[in-house]
């Protein structure tokens, strides 16, 4: 299990102990629904710090073990490719997210994935320039 997904199911978990819904969580954190959800499904990576400690205060966390788990897997991303992930679409968020959870796929299914990607951008070239 990736630390994202550590992560993940670790607020589920204590979400559910606590009895607290995403509505509410959303409510202390003023972030959707829906983010919170892809937080929770490991979709998405840990919210800031600030959020972190919102949502630790919500569920009655005092020994900060989500803000620990949250800071280990900041610190396994690089600090530019967080900022794609956050200003890039959902759909790339998405991607990305898949990607981090694909340890086992082989060279040869990486070297299709990446020609798939190849072959995407250069259509897209090629309508750019039509």
């Amino acid at each position: 299990m990736s630390t994202i997904e550590k992560f993940a199911a670790l607020l589920k978990n204590e979400r559910r102990t606590a009895r607290r819904t995403l509505r509410e969580l959303a409510e202390a954190t003023g972030k959707s629904i829906g983010y919170l959800s892809d937080v929770e499904q490991g979709r998405k990576p840990p919210p800031s710090p600030n959020v972190v400690a919102k949502i630790e205060k919500k569920l009655g966390i005092q020994d900060s073990r989500l803000m620990k788990l949250a800071e280990e897997v900041r610190s396994l991303m690089p600090t530019k490719l967080m900022r794609m992930i956050r200003n890039s679409s959902p759909k790339m968020t998405q991607m990305v997210g898949e990607l981090m959870r694909a340890d086992g796929l082989s060279e040869e299914d990486l070297d299709k994935l990446l020609e798939t990607v190849a072959q995407m951008q250069e259509r897209r070239q090629n309508r750019c320039e039509n």
